[in-house]
Formats: C-alpha cells, sequence, structure tokens
C-alpha cells in the first residue's frame, strides 16, 4: 500500500516516519551528520529533494537515493529539483553533500548545470566558491569528475585569483587538485606563478602544500624549474623541511635534484640543510626530509651525491 508510481520513474515509497524520535524538517540543525544506519534511509518523493537536502537527515536519504537509483535517468529526476540551487547548497552544511553526490555518480554531461551556475556569476564569483568550506569540497568532485572541455571556463576563473587561493585556508585544496587533476596548460599556468612567488608559498603552511603537489604531478621539466627556484632562495628548503606540508616539497626536490643526475643541485640541497641541520633534528618533519637524503645519498650509484654527508 505503500508503493506509488510518481513521474515518469517507478520505485517504491517509505512513509516518511511518525514517531515522534525521529527529527522533523524543522529541528535544529546537528553539527555532526548522523549515522547511516542509525534509521534504514526511504527513497524521497520527487518534490521533496531540496527540501530534504537541506536537513541534516534529509541530505542522507538523498545520497542513498543517488548511490541505489536503478538508472541514469531516476538519478536525473533527482538533481534535477537541484537545479537553481547550487550557490545556496554552496552554503549549505547538508546541500553541499548532495551536489557532490550528483557530481560522483552522473555522467559527466549531466552534471554541466553546476559548473554553469557557479561560473555564470564570475571568475571573482568562482574564487569565492573556493575560498568557501563547502564550496571547496563541490570544486574538487569536478575536477575530479568533469571533462576538460567542460572545466576551462571554471579553472581560468580559479587560476585568476591563483596565489591567494594557494595560501587560503580552503582555498589551497582547489589548487592542490588543479595540480593533479587539471589539464597540463594549468598546470604549467599555475607552476609559472608558484615559481615567481616561492619565497611567499614556500614559507606559508597551506601555500607549502599547494608547492608539495606541483612537485609531484607537473610535467617533468616543470618540476625540474620549481625545485631550482626552491634552491635558489637560500634557507627556503630547510624552513620548508620544519613543515607540515613543506616537508613532503623538500622531499620532492631532493628526489628531483638526484634523479636528473645534476650533482651541483644535490650538493646545493645538502648544503643547505646541513646549514639548517640542528632545527631539522629538533622537528619531526625535518627528521623525516634528513632520513629521505641520507637514503638518496646510501642508494645513489654517483660516488660524487655520496660525497655530501651531513
Amino acid at each position: 500500500q505503500n508503493s506509488q508510481m510518481l513521474g515518469p520513474v517507478s520505485f517504491q515509497v517509505c512513509p516518511w516516519p511518525r514517531d515522534r524520535s525521529t527529527p522533523s524538517l524543522q529541528s535544529a540543525p546537528s553539527t555532526q551528520l548522523p549515522s547511516r544506519e542509525s534509521t534504514p534511509p526511504p527513497t524521497p518523493r520527487i518534490g521533496d529533494i531540496w527540501k530534504l537536502a537541506r536537513d541534516p537527515h534529509g541530505c542522507r536519504f538523498v545520497q542513498d537515493a543517488f548511490d541505489n537509483a536503478c538508472s541514469e535517468a531516476e538519478r536525473l529526476a533527482f538533481a534535477s529539483e537541484m537545479h537553481g540551487h547550487v550557490w545556496a547548497a554552496i552554503q549549505c552544511p547538508y546541500a553541499n553533500y548532495v551536489i557532490q553526490k550528483c557530481i560522483g555518480t552522473m555522467k559527466a554531461h549531466n552534471v554541466t548545470f553546476v559548473i554553469d551556475e557557479i561560473t555564470r556569476r564570475g571568475p571573482a564569483a568562482t574564487c569565492k566558491a573556493a575560498r568557501n568550506q563547502y564550496g571547496c569540497r563541490i570544486l574538487q568532485r569536478l575536477l575530479e569528475q568533469c571533462l576538460p572541455q567542460h572545466l576551462e571556463g571554471l579553472v581560468d576563473g580559479l587560476l585568476s585569483d591563483a596565489l591567494r587561493l594557494s595560501m587560503h585556508i580552503y582555498g589551497n585544496y582547489t589548487m592542490r587538485h588543479i595540480m593533479e587533476y587539471g589539464q597540463a596548460t594549468h598546470r604549467h599556468r599555475l607552476v609559472l606563478l608558484l615559481q615567481e612567488y616561492i619565497l611567499e608559498l614556500g614559507t606559508d603552511e597551506k601555500g607549502g602544500a599547494v608547492v608539495a603537489k606541483a612537485l609531484l604531478h607537473a610535467s617533468p621539466s616543470d618540476q625540474c624549474m620549481l625545485a631550482s627556484a626552491v634552491l635558489a632562495r637560500p634557507g627556503l628548503l630547510a624552513t620548508m623541511s620544519c613543515m607540515r606540508h613543506g616537508h613532503f616539497a623538500s622531499e620532492a626536490v631532493l628526489r628531483i635534484a638526484c634523479s636528473t643526475g645534476d650533482c651541483g643541485d644535490f650538493e646545493q640541497a645538502c648544503l643547505q640543510l646541513a646549514e639548517g641541520s640542528v632545527r631539522l633534528e629538533g622537528s619531526r618533519f625535518g627528521r623525516s626530509v634528513l632520513s629521505v637524503l641520507r637514503q638518496l645519498q646510501s642508494a645513489s650509484t654517483s660516488s660524487a651525491l655520496r660525497t655530501f654527508e651531513l
């Protein structure tokens, strides 16, 4: 008696719980999303998706509906109710999960409405979304799942303020994703900016994370260029080596200098780390960098590289 046909899609509809123990849609928002195992998630009714998406319990129901949908057409029916609400979802602690689920479960060409609604307001608004704690998550999912031709305008907008975003508490995550998932041309543009402002970015906790991603995912020539930029700033390598994210960048610089076979770069890296060895030994991140350096020295077939012991 509880099943019915809704629109063009057929699926089972579970009645909304009537007991007083189940929070209503008007209940105060929770700071923590409820467990998926707390209540069997009913299939949401068509027409209620946006309303449920903004509720701490309802957003779980909608996410499960996307996961369990039997066809792309069914997901399209759910997603159609999110059209026109992307910016509101970016600012909502619950609805942002539904947009992320749309992106993660649907075909790439069916989620271009999310990109369109973000970019329609211009580059400044796109960068604002990257600086939002929920918006940055949506942008990361888009970079992971969508086709390069769909993301061209979005990434161009983000790169217009790449320096500030790279050092922002939330924006840096989007910049890291551009380095990992972006087109080669976009990655190269970002590397050029990182090279120009390497001192500011390398000594910044968030910026160091973006530099580390670049040293891992940029083209080999761009990696060498960025590693040389780090070594060209006296003391920068040692400073980065004592930082939470920066030490990953320092380790990458050492591996790049060693793999290129350029003894001059490797010698320079060793000398810089030797000068800051006391500080590095007192930091768990610094000790990790020194450990990598010793491994590279012991594994190297070049006697020249083994010469520079700390």
